[in-house]
């Protein structure tokens, strides 16, 4: 993953963290295992950041598309794995 991207990604993901962390006002709210879930998520996410292996699909080991990472910076396997999984 390029250095520069980091940034971006990280930023990303505290946007989501801040947001997950903000009183529901939506008419259907988050149910809060989920909103716990994908907290964790997050921070597996940060983690990769730090140790410089976020954006590479923990199955195929390609990096894994930019648009699908800023949609869902907290993927761990990029799309063609998860529809695999799915089939």
């Amino acid at each position: 993953m390029e250095v520069d991207l980091t940034g971006e990604f990280r930023k990303a993901l505290i946007r989501l963290r801040s947001r997950l962390n903000e009183p529901a006002t939506s008419i259907r709210p988050m149910p809060a295992s989920r909103r716990r879930a994908i907290t964790g998520q997050i921070e597996s996410a940060f983690q990769r950041l730090d140790e410089g292996t976020y954006g590479i699909c923990r199955n195929c080991l390609l990096i894994m598309p930019r648009g699908q990472l800023l949609m869902q910076p907290y993927a761990e396997v990029c799309t063609d794995c998860r529809s695999r999984k799915a089939a």
